[in-house]
């Protein structure tokens, strides 16, 4: 139900609603407010009564179930949420060409009979590629609002937490109303296993990325000596191209052949326009810390790869000259990405 996501509103979201910003199309879905709602009328009831004990007790039963049955729910619908993303069998482009999930919104689309008009035979195929597109963004976007909840948790308890300990001053000093505030901060290990979670999940997401980040780097560095690519019609079937690809990567250069680099697309823009590809639907959709370590996820796998086919080169002068060029692209790429200044910034 379109009802149930809603644009992420986070702090952190909501300072970077940039057009170039992480998460500036990035979802929340309405499982962790009603949550925290339920969880702080409730609590606040027994705070209302006056008796420190009843307090104390709401808040220790309200921070095992956040830590634990929240916590549970949320950690279940990331994985689900990833299982969607997948790429070549979710909603992400593999090596192969369209996402099997992509897939089935093209043939449910033609199926629908979308671009073509009542009682005509016209068929408008730019119409039916836009809702295709559409449909997947919006996949795209509402798995990303799964993994975004889990910020959404930390960002609402420790709001939460603030709230509680503002109500202890209703009480009067004493042991047992420091009791109760230690029993509130009890929600601090609650925000840290949120935060421990959401960051599990974004490596998780990395590691089914791996494959695709794996393949990308292969083709730009000319390692594949051939490289399927979809060519998958609109209306369901699909067929399969194969390209032949030369050796990218060369830094065993002459005056020459150091010239023609300088003025010829080399093997690391394609391989950071392809990364972007891959980046890009996700960045959008995530929320910007999430969004800036998966990114930093990614470069690092790429640069990994990249390193083990560096380190196979035969260099000249001129050679160390355009690697040195090749890795400040990548830097300036990965700043470009990154919507933490202090990250960007390093």
């Amino acid at each position: 139900d379109d009802r149930d996501y809603t644009p992420l509103a986070t702090l952190s979201a909501t300072e970077a609603r940039g057009p170039q910003s992480s998460g500036y199309r990035a979802l929340q879905t309405s499982v962790v407010e009603e949550c925290l709602y339920a969880a702080q009328r409730s609590t606040l009831r027994a705070f209302a009564t006056g008796h420190v004990g009843t307090a104390s007790a709401a808040a220790n039963f309200c921070t095992d179930s956040l830590g634990r049955v929240l916590l549970s729910v949320l950690t279940r619908r990331a994985e689900l949420g990833i299982d969607t993303l997948k790429p070549g069998e979710g909603l992400l482009p593999g090596q192969g060409g369209m996402g099997a999930a992509a897939l089935a919104a093209v043939r449910d689309t033609a199926l629908r009979g979308v671009g073509r008009a009542k009682d005509s035979t016209i068929y408008d195929e730019a119409a039916e590629k836009a809702l295709v597109q559409q449909r997947i963004t919006i996949g795209i976007a509402r798995a990303c609002a799964n993994l975004n909840d889990m910020e959404v948790a930390i960002d609402y308890t420790r709001r939460l937490m603030d709230k509680f300990m503002s109500e202890t001053q209703n009480y009067p000093r004493g042991h047992e109303t420091e009791q109760l505030r230690m029993c509130i901060k009890g929600l601090d290990a609650v925000i840290d296993s949120f935060r421990a979670n959401s960051d599990s999940t974004v490596n998780v997401l990395i590691e089914i990325l791996s494959p695709r980040i794996r393949s990308i780097v292969n083709e730009a560095v000319g390692q594949e000596s051939a490289v399927a690519s979809g060519a998958t019609s609109f209306l369901g079937g699909g067929t399969t191209t194969t390209t032949r690809t030369t050796a990218r990567m060369n830094y065993e250069l002459d005056d020459a052949g150091y010239e023609l680099t300088q003025v010829s697309e080399g093997y690391i823009t394609k391989l950071c326009s392809s990364l972007d590809e891959l980046i890009e639907p996700l960045r959008i959709h995530l929320a910007p810390r999430l969004a800036d370590t998966l990114i930093l996820g990614i470069l690092g796998a790429a640069s990994r790869r990249l390193e083990s086919s560096v380190k196979r080169s035969k260099f000249t002068a001129l050679g160390a000259i355009s690697l040195d060029s090749d890795v400040r692209y990548l830097v300036n790429f990965a700043k470009g990405h990154l919507d933490s200044s202090e990250i960007s910034s390093n």
